[in-house]
C-alpha cells in the first residue's frame, strides 16, 4: 500500500513541496506530468519493469508522485499530495521510507487543519470540501493557505471530479461564493455561473 501525505498551498507556495524534495542530499530526477511531477530517486534503486515489459512498475520503483495544488473554478484550491508509490515501503525501501518520514516532519511544522478523522469536528471543516475529509491522512496548511482559510477560502481534494465540483459550486452559491466557469466547464445549470 502506498503512503500519501497531503497539504494545502496557494500562490507562491504551490511548489514548496517540490522545492523541499530538490533540497535533499540525493535529490530526485523530476519529470513533469499533467498532475504535477513524478520524482525518481535513482540513488535508491533502479526502475523496475512490469513483468510483461509494458512499462515501469511503480510498486517496485523508488518513485513519488507529487500532485501540485491548483486553482479550480476560480475560487477553489486543490490539495497538494505526495504519493510514495512502492509497496512495502518500510521493509522494501528503507531510504525512501526515511525520506517520507522527513517529509512528514517538514509538513508537521505547518498548521494542522485536518487531523485525519472524518467525523471529528475541526475549526476548518467548513472550508475543506469535496473529498478532503474522506481520507485518514492529516492535512497541513502552508502559511499562505492557512491565511486563505482564515479569509474564508475553500479547498477541495485534488482528485475531485467535475460532478463533485458542480455540486459544491451550487452549494457555495447559497453561501454567497460564486464559482467561475471557463469554456471547459460551460454549463446550462442555473446554479452555476458562466461568468
Amino acid at each position: 500500500m502506498r503512503t500519501t501525505y497531503r497539504f494545502l498551498a496557494t500562490g507562491d507556495e504551490v511548489d514548496a513541496a517540490l522545492d523541499w524534495f530538490l533540497r535533499q542530499p540525493d535529490p530526485p530526477e523530476v519529470t513533469e506530468k499533467p498532475y504535477g511531477h513524478l520524482l525518481y530517486f535513482r540513488g535508491m534503486g533502479p526502475l523496475a519493469q512490469m513483468p510483461d515489459g509494458s512499462g515501469i512498475d511503480a510498486r517496485r520503483s523508488p518513485l513519488v508522485s507529487l500532485f501540485r495544488p491548483s486553482r479550480r473554478r476560480g475560487v477553489l484550491w486543490t490539495t497538494g499530495e505526495a504519493h510514495f508509490l512502492p509497496t512495502s515501503l518500510r521493509r522494501g525501501w528503507p531510504a525512501l521510507h526515511a525520506l517520507g518520514l522527513r517529509f512528514r516532519k517538514w509538513l508537521s511544522g505547518f498548521d494542522l487543519v485536518f487531523a485525519g478523522n472524518p467525523s471529528s469536528p475541526g475549526e476548518w471543516n467548513h472550508y475543506l470540501e469535496g473529498s478532503i475529509r474522506n481520507h485518514e491522512e492529516p492535512v497541513y496548511a502552508l502559511p499562505l493557505a492557512a491565511q486563505a482559510l482564515r479569509e474564508g477560502k475553500y479547498f477541495v481534494g485534488w482528485s475531485d471530479n467535475d460532478s463533485v465540483l458542480n455540486t459544491l459550486c451550487r452549494s457555495l452559491r447559497h453561501r454567497g461564493v460564486e464559482c467561475i466557469l471557463d469554456d471547459k466547464y460551460r454549463t446550462t445549470d442555473p446554479g452555476l455561473s458562466n461568468a
